[in-house]
């Protein structure tokens, strides 16, 4: 798929949206830790800890920074269906 991607808009373009979807999985991830973290307060010992999920690794990953990378992805494939893409320069 990303050499679908690089052959039809440029490796810079996939690098962008690579970048992107990081950025976007980030800002998920921290929102989604921040509100886990406030509502947690105060409910005893048997509440999962937020700190505890990490945003990278190969199990029991954070499911909101797949879904903030899904998002980029929904917005970039929207804007290319319309004809608008950016590449920065």
């Amino acid at each position: 798929m990303s050499m679908d991607i690089a052959r039809n808009f440029g490796p810079k373009y996939l690098l962008q949206l690579y970048l992107a979807g990081a950025i976007g999985g980030s800002v998920f991830y921290l929102v989604h830790h921040a509100f886990m973290a406030a509502s947690s307060k105060g409910q005893g010992m048997w509440t999962r800890d937020p700190s505890r999920t990490p945003g990278l690794g190969n199990s029991n990953i954070s499911g909101s920074a797949h879904l903030g990378g899904a998002a980029v992805a929904a917005i970039t494939w929207k804007r290319i269906r319309k004809g608008r893409f950016w590449v920065l320069n």
